[in-house]
């Protein structure tokens, strides 16, 4: 073995993921301490979506409880609205 071979026993560990596999078709990001679907609305509906109508989409997510959730909303960020 050459020098600028690395074993197993000589590798650092892996980090932790920042992003875990959930039920029902979401990530959850660790950090953040958030759930993510899988899909986004434009793999949903097939067609892109203005502020309102992804306010509105989100609303009748949470009515359907999609992802075994009732709390998304839109975040507004300073300076963006």
């Amino acid at each position: 073995m050459n020098s600028n071979e690395k074993t197993a026993t000589t590798e650092s560990p892996l980090p932790e993921s920042r992003f875990s596999e959930g039920d029902d078709d979401t990530i959850i990001d660790l950090k953040k301490r958030l759930i993510w679907l899988k899909k986004d609305s434009w793999q949903l509906t097939g067609k892109w979506l203005n502020w309102v109508q992804s306010r509105d989409y989100g609303g009748e997510l949470n009515k359907l409880s999609v992802g075994g959730f009732k709390g998304r909303r839109i975040h507004r960020f300073a300076g963006h609205l």
